[in-house]
């Protein structure tokens, strides 16, 4: 397990968010708050769970080693 840099903790996500994986030979832009980003079969779209809805695009092996699917029933 990696030690954190001096000054630097530990933090856990705990929202929830909405997201898709791209399909083969799909692309999507997005205007993020960082700026527009391009995101690639097997990437994520993502959208935050919130009024605001903003949206960001993930590589797929940095969001299935993040994200958990949520069993819900609605």
């Amino acid at each position: 397990m990696p030690v954190p840099p001096d000054g630097m903790v530990e933090y856990c996500k705990t929202a929830t968010v909405f997201a898709r994986k791209l399909l083969e030979e799909e692309t999507v832009r997005v205007d993020t708050l960082e700026g527009p980003a391009v995101g690639q079969p097997g990437d994520y779209l993502v959208q935050a769970n919130t009024d605001l809805g903003e949206r960001w695009i993930c590589r797929g092996d940095v969001f299935e080693a993040t994200y958990e699917p949520v069993d819900v029933i609605r």
